[in-house]
């Protein structure tokens, strides 16, 4: 039997990015509903961030990104995701012992600060190690480019030639995206983890619900695939467990 527990890993940032002022973090739906998936299969949740703080993404909190699920927990400060949420550690306070699976959420906070999190990042690197699983949704598999352990070869990440997905640079185009990209410097993620060598494999469009398991390592595409992932993490560490 494996441990129920998990780490929900979020960026820390919350800041400018979007041309219309508004600013990026953790996107919202990528964020609840991963942790509904795991609190469902009787998965106990310790988030977590860099610095230990998790705000949301403008975007991701207007009504035409919100799903009925997201609407309603957004008005129901009672909901136990706000109190799970107000308990996010920071990563320097958090044993990665106690936790067979780290899942990262997405949102363009995490091109940010997930690049250099090093609190995050060794999390990552020790579940790894302990033969756990990592997982990771839209612009959150940018962490598991930067992630090294004693497993790896030398100088290489954790998705060195595995088969990996993420938000897409036609996805980027497709939003308006593109020109913020540029203006902070933010790479495309199919670049940044062929970079890494790890086999980018594309969606059948970006808006697909995809998913790519590969080993240990478990990514999704976007907000349409948070459910898919969280439930193929949970599948692949209880087969792995079994």
């Amino acid at each position: 039997m494996t441990t129920k527990k998990v780490l929900l890993a979020t960026t820390s940032y919350y800041g400018p990015f979007y041309l219309d002022g508004m600013k990026t973090g953790a996107y919202f739906s990528e964020t609840l509903v991963p942790f509904k998936v795991f609190r469902k299969a009787g998965y106990d949740v310790q988030m977590v961030s860099e610095s230990g703080q998790c705000r949301f993404d403008d975007h991701s909190l207007t009504e035409t990104n919100l799903g009925e699920l997201e609407k309603q927990v957004l008005d129901d400060k009672n909901e136990e995701f706000w109190t799970y949420l107000k308990n996010t550690k920071a990563a320097k306070d958090v044993d990665p012992n106690e936790y067979p699976l780290l899942f990262v959420a997405g949102g363009h906070g995490a091109m940010f600060d997930l690049p250099t999190a090093k609190g995050v990042q060794n999390l990552a690197a020790k579940v790894y190690d302990n033969k756990g699983i990592l997982a990771a949704v839209c612009h959150g598999p940018v962490l598991l480019a930067h992630v090294k352990n004693s497993k790896c070869p030398v100088g290489k990440s954790v998705v060195y030639g595995k088969n990996v997905t993420a938000f897409t640079h036609a996805g980027e185009v497709m939003m308006g995206l593109s020109t913020s990209m540029r203006n902070h410097n933010i790479g495309f993620l199919n670049e940044i983890l062929e970079q890494a060598e790890a086999k980018y494999i594309n969606p059948p469009t970006p808006v697909s619900d995809f998913v790519q398991v590969d080993g240990r390592i478990v990514t999704g595409v976007n907000p349409q695939s948070a459910k898919s992932t969280a439930e193929a993490a949970i599948n692949t560490l209880e087969s792995k467990s079994t």
